[in-house]
């Protein structure tokens, strides 16, 4: 097997052993958590293990970034299975890559799914793309769907499938005691 069959494995495996899919990921991950999964896999070890910045005493953070893995790896720790066969962590990092190319790939092909807009009728309402810094080193990604001819929004969402599925939601009226 070759780099790109070994990887298309591990793909496999994650989708069909963890109970992984493509439109969970673009449900749960919009500030590139796949990719940087991928990055700490790809790096040697001896650089993701590396101090990255000193911890120093009377510090008011709880817990200081010490290493590019710390700084980097999106998940709580017990996601983190580091292999100590370097090809199979480059495997896990090619999988993770093609996991962030299909989410994205779908997340494209999602706008073509959102409804016109509730309010003024316009066709061709857009995903915003809102970004925050949170910190020196974080940024947190949120979306939400916005008319723009009237300016209507969602509410902030953490995926783009969310604000879709929130633009989306007609309420339907009752009929009117009248009318039945």
């Amino acid at each position: 097997m070759n780099g790109i069959d070994l990887i298309a494995v591990e793909r496999t495996r994650q989708i069909e052993s963890e109970g992984y899919s493509i439109s969970e990921d673009l449900k749960k991950y919009g500030n590139d958590e796949l990719l940087r999964a991928a990055v700490v896999y790809a790096m040697p070890f001896d650089i993701r293990e590396a101090e990255l910045i000193p911890c120093s005493e009377g510090s008011n953070h709880e817990a200081t970034i010490k290493t590019f893995k710390q700084l980097l790896w999106p998940w709580d720790e017990k996601y983190w299975k580091p292999s100590s066969d370097r090809k199979r962590d480059l495997v896990k990092a090619g999988a993770l890559i093609a996991a962030e190319i299909d989410r994205m790939l779908l997340a494209s092909s999602i706008n073509e799914l959102l409804k016109p807009c509730p309010f003024c009728g316009a066709g061709k309402p857009f995903v915003d793309d809102l970004m925050w810094n949170i910190g020196p080193t974080q940024t947190i990604r949120h979306y939400r769907i916005q008319c723009p001819d009237c300016g209507s929004t969602t509410v902030s969402c953490k995926s783009k499938l969310e604000a879709i599925e929130k633009w989306n939601q007609r309420i339907e009226k009752e009929p009117a005691a009248h009318e039945r």
